[in-house]
């Protein structure tokens, strides 16, 4: 539209060029693809220091040279040749030209701002936040966008808010991914909101050039990739400035009714008087019909007919009559009695600290002691093979094996797919060191091993690399079970160069322990993880790892303080770890008083009648779940939900654990929104889990989402809680299996295609014969595909009620008869 100022950017193209490499250099491409700090969705990608973070000098060139055009771009639209705004990087950056910018300090500022500005005034509103790496990598261009408008006398006000300075505000606006940037006609009402990318200059700025070139009553689309454009229906309704005030009323009434929820719950626990003698508030009832068929057909539950009197008196008194706690893999539920012995136990003695020689502190040492045996115990563990170190949680537990292993350039650290986040962050250390690393399937694990049987380790040979491999006992996503065998087989691995073996294990127990043996001496794991907040409910907090007493002379601690240190000198270079590894490897005084209580969470699984009575009780409704949720389909027959996990194989019980994660399907077979199973399930007291769990390999293996596409949600989605539930990608027209078909997007439908794996997506193209346009442009679509899944999990006071409960709310809401 303006030729002219084309013609003269063109002439000028050679100058800009050098000034754009420079200012993406200074701005973006120094820390590789955008994003470094998590927190209100803005992600850094940990590794090495800023400018190493794993890219090669190619890809920043690369990166370079598509941001070129950025400033011609910027030119046209604006209709000025001015040069970008400059903007330092440090510690203040968000302060630097302030002039341009209202700083929003308070939400009634907001609101005025938004209600008294000249009518059609375009507002821009950024909220950021200091410590966001790239809301720092987007303000130079927010910065010259302020500054070009200002030059060219645009009808224009840019606001900016720090979310950390006004998290009431950010929270009522819904900030959940950072840059957010709002764009209001003063007096008509918000235009649009996105997450602009500062790699994507000429995009924000095209945006705003459509808003600006535009009547103030005009209506605009937003494209999954994050362009405006002119809504072809004009007459959908604008929200106005009463929109906001209804929304304000709304959400103080939802706090309002939230507060008065608490207050009765408070008031509930009041009531509770006499937790150890069994009060109870939940009334008794007959058995029905359908649960005397339950306890015939499944033996094994209940611990024996006990389980009715046990939820009454240990878990009931603190829920509500509906309501139905099923995230035992997120947390356990501790017991009235087990909270009540640990705070008897606190008040009738004195705890000092383990670290002197005193009465009291001599009796927290006795009593930590007495914790490591009952944990070697559980685990059936000699206390001559192995070592039980306290840290704050299984994730420390890991950190510590990654922080202390030793790495070199020929080591080399496998793990399976489906681990938790916790184990595939110990890479972060192997590449720090060079160190290779591979994540591998199930069935290439087994290919693996079977490759190297009857080959023998030379055990007199050369000392080899040293090398880890990391499992977990129970997936925290589906709940399925791998192969413990694996364990002795990898240890025994022979490495290439024919030295002695130098496999170690990394085994993470912390899904699997709360209801399944493990012994290992069956099972001699290097290094084990685990958390007895996911195993008793209380107390948090408080993990432990532990250690095969060969495995520890090879750990390399480099820091070291507390009681971790026999000897040190504050002038020299100079200090000596204790020699009992258990010491050596816990810095600082440990949680003592949480160890002392753990006790009574041992002994509420004896109660119960041990670990094997929690699985066999577990596998009863494991089974009768499964059954129940197999059995609900529509009125076409197509199934209400789809199972992941091994739930479906005879031998269910040797590879398949308490754990139920599916996705909600409708009648078409296109998935529910997993946030909106989340809610309605909340609403009927159901206590449930959503998300990818913290275990990108095994969600996105699940629903078939490449890595790469995932890869390009930094910066845009913060977790499993934010709204964020679905991802826009093109996906085959003749595709049929899963996606999500939104209802809440009028653009999708129902009838959307369903998901395909990335895989499949280049040979579908290739086989496309159609001559016109490009091959991906008819034979591709977007589809929005789930970014998560149901999960529900079960554990030792998990009840028939809670499983009938959520079958019916599934039939109730979601299934069509």
């Amino acid at each position: 539209r303006n030729q002219d100022a084309w013609d003269t950017v063109r002439d000028h193209s050679r100058r800009s060029m050098a000034m754009a490499m420079r200012t993406h250099l200074a701005v973006a491409g120094v820390h590789g693809r955008s994003s470094e700090r998590s927190g209100w969705g803005c992600n850094r990608r940990t590794g090495s220091e800023p400018g190493r973070m794993g890219q090669s000098r190619r890809s920043v060139h690369r990166s370079s040279r598509k941001h070129l055009r950025v400033p011609i771009l910027v030119a046209a639209i604006f209709g000025s040749l001015a040069a970008a705004t400059s903007v330092e990087k440090g510690s203040e950056w968000y302060k630097q030209n302030a002039e341009l910018f209202l700083e929003i300090e308070s939400a009634e500022q907001y609101q005025q701002a938004i209600e008294e500005t000249e009518k059609d005034t375009v507002l821009v509103v950024d909220f950021y936040a200091s410590w966001c790496f790239a809301c720092q990598n987007f303000y130079p261009h927010l910065c010259e966008a302020a500054k070009l408008a200002k030059e060219n006398q645009r009808k224009a006000v840019f606001l900016k808010v720090n979310v950390d300075a006004n998290r009431k505000l950010a929270k009522e606006q819904g900030v959940l991914a950072l840059p957010l940037v709002q764009i209001w006609r003063a007096g008509r009402g918000k235009v649009t909101q996105f997450n602009p990318s500062p790699k994507k200059k000429s995009t924000f700025f095209n945006n705003l050039e459509l808003i600006f070139s535009n009547q103030p009553s005009t209506i605009f689309d937003l494209k999954p990739w994050g362009a405006l454009e002119v809504a072809k229906d004009q007459t959908q309704p604008q929200p106005d400035a009463g929109d906001l005030q209804a929304k304000k009323d709304k959400k103080k009434q939802e706090a309002d009714e939230m507060a008065e929820k608490m207050k009765a719950l408070r008031e509930r626990l009041s009531m509770v008087a006499d937790q150890g003698k069994g009060a109870s508030t939940v009334p008794s009832r007959p058995l029905s019909a359908v649960k005397q068929e339950f306890l015939a057909n499944y033996p094994d539950y209940g611990y024996k007919g006990k389980i009715d009197k046990l939820y009454k008196d240990e878990i009931g008194s603190r829920m509500g009559e509906t309501e139905h706690y099923m995230d035992y893999t997120g947390s356990s539920l501790y017991c009235n009695s087990q909270l009540k012995l640990a705070f008897e136990d606190l008040a009738s003695h004195v705890f000092g600290n383990p670290h002197s020689e005193n009465p009291s502190s001599s009796l927290a040492s006795e009593r930590i002691e007495e914790a490591r045996e009952m944990i070697l115990s559980f685990f059936d563990a000699s206390p001559s093979d192995y070592q039980v170190v306290f840290t704050k949680s299984a994730t420390d537990a890991l950190k510590i094996v990654g922080e202390t292993f030793p790495w070199s350039a020929d080591s080399e650290f496998r793990y399976l797919r489906e681990n938790h986040n916790s184990v595939l962050g110990i890479r972060q250390y192997a590449v720090k060191n060079n160190a290779t690393f591979r994540s591998m399937l199930e069935p290439q694990v087994e290919s693996w091993l079977e490759s190297n049987v009857g080959k023998e380790p030379d055990v007199m040979g050369p000392v080899g690399p040293y090398k880890l491999f990391a499992f977990p006992a129970e997936d925290n996503f589906a709940g399925v079970k791998y192969p413990l065998d694996w364990v002795k087989k990898i240890k025994s691995l022979p490495t290439s160069d024919g030295g002695s073996t130098r496999w170690y294990v990394l085994l993470d127990a912390a899904a699997y322990a709360p209801t399944q043996p493990l012994s290992l001496r069956k099972v001699p794991a290097d290094f084990v993880s685990m958390s007895f907040y996911k195993m008793f409910g209380f107390p948090t907090g408080l993990g432990a790892l532990l250690i095969r007493n060969d495995a520890v002379d090879i750990l390399q601690k480099v820091f070291w303080g507390g009681g971790s240190v026999a000897l040190a000198t504050a002038d020299d270079d100079f200090h000596v770890l204790k020699c009992k590894p258990t010491e050596a490897l816990e810095d600082g005084t440990v949680a003592f008083l949480d160890i002392a209580v753990l006790k009574y969470g041992f002994q509420m699984i004896e109660k119960l009648g041990g670990i094997n009575s929690i699985q066999k009780h577990v596998e009863a409704l494991t089974r009768y779940m499964y059954t129940r949720l197999h059995g609900l389909h529509h009125s076409n027959g197509l199934p209400l939900v789809v199972i992941y996990g091994k739930h479906h194989l005879v031998n269910h019980a040797e590879v398949q654990g308490g754990v139920f994660n599916f996705n909600v399907l409708r009648k078409t077979g296109t998935a529910v929104s997993y946030l909106d199973v989340q809610r309605k399930s909340a609403k009927q007291g159901i206590h449930l889990r959503t998300g990818a769990e913290c275990n990108p390999g095994a969600a996105y293996g699940y629903l078939g989402i490449d890595t790469k596409e995932i890869e390009d949600l930094a910066g845009k989605k913060e977790g499993c809680h934010d709204d964020i539930d679905y991802l826009i990608v093109q996906r085959p027209l003749d595709s049929n299996s899963l996606t999500c078909g939104a209802a809440e997007d009028p653009s999708f439908s129902d009838e959307d295609p369903a998901l395909l794996t990335s895989k499949e997506v280049i040979p579908a193209i290739d086989k496309s014969k159609l001559e016109l346009g490009h091959a991906a442009e008819v034979a591709m679509h977007w589809v929005k595909v789930p970014l998560g899944s149901v999960r529900v999990s079960l554990g030792y006071m998990s009840t028939f009620e809670d499983v009938d409960a959520l079958v019916t709310f599934l039939e109730d809401t979601y299934m069509d008869t």
